[in-house]
């Protein structure tokens, strides 16, 4: 039983690093000049900035950060 659950393991293990990678690679692809990640940012600086296109409470800034956060994880 234990050499198939290390199998699944190592299976496991080889499919978070693809994700990850292929993750790293989306995030660095340049778009119109921009990477993603610079995209992401500057999207942050305008949303703290100046509350996005519309005027957001604090709430709704918080969860618009929040999503842009889990998207880097």
């Amino acid at each position: 039983m234990l050499p198939g659950f290390l199998v699944l393991m190592l299976l496991l293990t080889g499919v978070k690093q693809a994700l990850k990678e292929a993750f790293e690679v989306f995030l660095n692809k340049a778009v119109a000049g921009c990477s993603s990640a610079e995209l992401l940012a500057a999207f942050c600086d305008n949303l703290l900035k100046k509350g996005g296109s519309e005027k957001l409470s604090d709430e709704a800034i918080e969860d618009s950060l929040d999503e842009v956060h889990a998207c880097q994880i």
